[in-house]
């Protein structure tokens, strides 16, 4: 599946920023089955309301006791924040406001919350645990910008501090993965069932995520069904980037786009690039992206909760001369050859049989005349014509989980480090 134009590449994986990836964890093992109909009642009576344009919602075990907490996204803008709630002693819990473009992060090493702001005179960064039924507070970092001067001061905690300090902090608690929640599922009665009750099969699940897209119409869309996790168990994955996972119930598994920041670095836009997203037997999905003489592979693997990059490899061809570089750090060629090669013994291919997504794709995609992992391509679907203006429009429209929602829906994530 060949994309030659970067600048709609772009749009999502600016979504996405320098974390790929983010999944609707319910554990097996949750506790008292009690989040299950609290959840649903303040779901429904939000989706009922009458103010639900624009509000999404994930379902995310902060802080991995066995019972998810759950995060409504109030909207996509800059200002709008996440509602968060656990479940304690059969009673629904209201943690706090928190977020900006209707997200949160969470550091999946920490098990923190964290949300950052930016702007002209400085950037601040909070990161929250969940303790003994509250968000508690574990890092405030802050820096300000002097702008006669030209000096930035850096501070923890109210506390001035040195820059290699701050550095080291900050990555603690947004570093690393990170997890972008807020914006995973729509507002339906089926989204909110499948999501939190379950459903019989996948077949089930899958259609009413599809139904809930077929609403938007800023762009044409494709969709394909492909096992990605080798589990015998399609994934469902729509505009070749939004990865939905079945086990009983619907989820979210994140985004699979380019590692975006570090690819924005080295590679520039060309109209003779191609992009292909590839998947493997052996659990790997590989973004392989071609331009000119530099190129670009992202080997992604399914960790049980979302699809994370496990080894990225960018040879970069500028004046005459390669730079080579493993997961953003710049190595010798022979090391670089030496760990790609190993790599390249992993047999990838195409993802499954694509599908427009409509009525008339929907059913032939579930009719079992099709196949669901890749045997032979068929057309892809026709993407629009729209301006590179429209496009960055339509990006805009892209969840920062990387899941599309609906016309009023979707949204990006604030830049501290969507």
């Amino acid at each position: 599946m060949k994309k030659k134009c970067l600048k709609s590449l772009c749009a999502w994986g600016a979504a996405v920023l320098s974390v790929l990836s983010f999944g609707t964890a319910v554990p097996a093992k949750a506790a008292a089955k009690d989040w299950q109909s609290l959840y649903s009642s303040k779901l429904e009576s939000v989706r009922k309301s009458g103010k639900s344009s624009g509000k999404m919602f994930t379902l995310y075990d902060i802080d991995k006791n066995g019972t998810p907490e759950l995060i409504i996204s109030l909207g996509d803008d800059s200002s709008s924040k996440c509602e968060l709630y656990t479940c304690d002693g059969g009673k629904l819990i209201q943690l706090g406001t928190e977020g900006m473009f209707g997200t949160v992060m969470y550091s999946v090493s920490t098990n923190a919350v964290s949300v950052g702001t930016a702007g002209k005179t400085g950037a601040s960064s909070t990161a929250y645990k969940l303790k003994d039924g509250e968000l508690q507070s574990v890092m405030q970092a802050e820096e300000s910008f002097d702008t006669q001067t030209g000096k930035i001061s850096y501070f923890l905690d109210g506390e001035k501090a040195s820059k290699s300090d701050y550095t080291s902090v900050l990555d603690k608690y947004m570093g690393g993965t990170q997890l972008i929640l807020g914006r995973s599922f729509n507002l339906t009665k089926a989204e909110i069932e499948y999501t939190i009750k379950g459903c019989a099969d996948y077949e089930t699940a899958y259609k009413a995520v599809l139904d809930s897209h077929t609403s938007d119409n800023f762009f044409s869309q494709i969709f394909c069904l492909c096992d990605l996790t080798g589990d015998k168990t399609p994934e469902l994955i729509v505009n070749y980037t939004d990865v939905y996972t079945f086990d009983g119930t619907l989820k979210n598994s994140g985004t699979i786009a380019i590692n975006y920041p570090n690819f924005q670095d080295d590679f520039s836009y060309s109209s003779k690039a191609s992009y292909d997203v590839l998947y493997s037997s052996k659990g790997y999905v590989v973004i392989d992206y071609k331009s000119g003489s530099s190129s670009y592979k992202q080997y992604m693997k399914y960790n049980g909760e979302s699809f994370v990059t496990d080894k990225s490899f960018a040879d970069i061809a500028k004046s005459g001369r390669h730079t080579y570089k493993i997961n953003g750090k710049t190595v010798t060629e022979k090391s670089f050859k030496s760990s790609i090669s190993s790599y390249g013994k992993i047999k990838a291919e195409s993802m499954g049989t694509e599908f427009e997504l409509n009525h008339d794709g929907i059913e032939k995609a579930f009719s079992g005349k099709a196949p669901v992992t890749k045997k032979t391509t068929v057309k892809k679907a026709q993407t629009s014509n729209k301006s590179s203006d429209e496009k960055a429009s339509a990006g805009k429209k892209t969840s920062s989980s990387g899941t599309k929602s609906k016309k009023s829906s979707g949204g990006k994530t604030s830049s501290a480090k969507k």
